[in-house]
């Protein structure tokens, strides 16, 4: 992986040299730190859901991008200004645990100066470079799963996940005609965007409304050496935003039609910066798109010297008591010069009272990749035919943190027989949906994995294929006229 993980002993000394400076690195805000960035982390990749191991790998991966992207970088790259684009593609979820550390903005780049003299960009590559990287997490990875696996990864927050899984569960089992759950590859992509349509459904029902509007007559944050108006400015930065933004927002957050007000409101919380002379907290909901706008780091980048003439920085959360009683505050503030700036009061949906701004059923979700999901129903349909499972939520959530990033659908179509017997591999019950480097379901009514035509994790029922008219033949004829890399 690079040139540092294979080459000479100098390469592979200064390799061990990043390792050390990446794993010595101290990432607290304050020594102080109650809530520290692998602690955010495992709430917002897995909902505080997922076992510690799942966790340790996803460190364990980022680990790896960030060592070996910096020694690729050390060793190949030349930077007039400093600023040097990653290498590497990183891993679904690998990913935003890097745009989480990216959020962290002062330590990032002290991170970044230590291991490269710069700062590492988050650009999207052309095409996925260091998949390798991706096997070490998901030892079976396919790599015509990742640009469906990196689209469809989505916020949900963990009072939403329960409904959310449930309407998805049932979806898919609705597809059941005559016993039999039938899943084109084909149609992989169109059934992903379904569950997002489904989430965007649920997610973008938004309170719009506004409070009575009482004015106030003046601000203490106000900067009264600023020349220009509020309207000025919040034209000048509107236009300064990158154009994907919105449709970045749009998806990753579910926000159906709604998108284009959560543009607008982070517009004016950024023109609240610009005339403020006094720290601001913004809502969940307007942080979010912070958060987005700050990991397309170049174009962030840019976007505060054009407006600031200076980086703006963010700064997460650290916990404790006195930490939540300075930003209760300042969001309570942050409201007060919104009404001042502006002679408006916020939409109650995207500003909401600082009693449910820091109320934590109201802001703790995570990451969830959609495709995931989908392979994880599927799973547990498969698994648990016969009866309902009385916690979906816990039988999906356990098969998606446990996934060893398997294709189920390499071959023509998948089917699920609801009337058929599962068999297991020997060693393995119903608890156990994955097995790495194989499949943990061998048999049903005599085929399943491993047998037919092509082997593999193909149909395993009685379902005439076309190309050889064997039952359960799946991997013959026209089966590779359809590859997910296609999507």
């Amino acid at each position: 992986m690079g040139s540092c993980a294979s080459g000479s002993k100098i390469k592979q000394q200064a390799r061990a040299d990043l390792a050390r400076k990446f794993d010595n690195f101290d990432f607290r805000i304050n020594p102080t730190d109650k809530f520290t960035f692998i602690e955010r982390a495992k709430r917002e990749l897995s909902g505080s859901y997922a076992p510690d191991d799942f966790m340790s790998k996803i460190y364990s991966g980022y680990r790896e991008f960030m060592i070996n992207s910096a020694c690729e970088l050390v060793f190949k790259e030349k930077s007039k200004d400093g600023n040097f684009i990653a290498p590497f593609t990183p891993a679904p979820l690998i990913d935003e645990m890097w745009c989480l550390a990216i959020l962290y903005s002062k330590k990032y780049r002290e991170l970044c100066k230590c291991l490269v003299g710069g700062f590492i960009d988050r650009v999207p590559l052309k095409n996925v470079n260091g998949s390798r990287m991706f096997k070490q997490i998901w030892p079976d990875y396919d790599d015509n799963l990742y640009k469906l696996d990196s689209k469809y990864m989505v916020w949900i927050y963990n009072k939403d996940l329960c409904e959310f899984l449930n309407i998805a569960y049932d979806s898919i089992k609705n597809l059941e005609n005559s016993n039999l759950i039938v899943v084109p590859k084909k149609k992989v992509k169109l059934y992903v965007k379904t569950l997002h349509d489904l989430a965007s459904d649920m997610f973008s029902n938004i309170n719009l409304s506004k409070s009575e509007l009482t004015i106030p007559e003046s601000h203490k944050n106000f900067n009264h050496e600023i020349k220009e108006s509020p309207c000025e400015i919040y034209d000048k930065i509107f236009i300064s935003l990158p154009k994907k933004l919105i449709q970045l927002i749009q998806r990753k957050y579910c926000l159906g039609n709604k998108s284009r007000i959560f543009i607008n409101e982070y517009t004016r919380f950024m023109t609240m910066v610009y005339f403020s002379k006094q720290v601001l907290t913004p809502s969940e909901e307007v942080d979010q798109v912070w958060h987005t706008h700050q990991t397309l780091t170049i174009e962030y980048r840019k976007f505060c010297f054009e407006i600031y003439g200076k980086f703006i920085d963010h700064t997460p959360t650290v916990g404790g008591q006195a930490d939540a009683s300075k930003h209760y505050i300042f969001y309570n503030e942050t409201i007060e010069f919104y009404k001042y700036l502006f002679k408006d009061t916020p939409p109650l949906g995207i500003w909401p009272q600082a009693c449910d701004r820091f109320n934590p059923i109201n802001f703790i979700g995570s990451f969830y990749s959609l495709l995931r999901i989908f392979l994880s129903i599927i799973r547990v349909l498969d698994m648990i035919k016969d009866v309902r499972p009385v916690d979906i939520q816990s039988e999906i959530l356990s098969c998606y943190f446990s996934w060893t990033g398997k294709n189920i659908f390499k071959k023509k179509r998948y089917v699920i027989n609801i009337k058929s017997y599962t068999k297991l591999r020997d060693g393995l019950d119903k608890s156990n949906y994955w097995y790495a480097g194989g499949c943990s379901i061998i048999n049903r009514n005599g085929s399943g994995c491993g047998t037919g035509c092509g082997g593999g994790c193909g149909i395993g029922i009685e379902f005439e294929a076309s190309g050889c008219g064997g039952i359960g033949c799946t991997g013959c004829g026209n089966d590779d006229d359809y590859h997910l890399s296609s999507f």
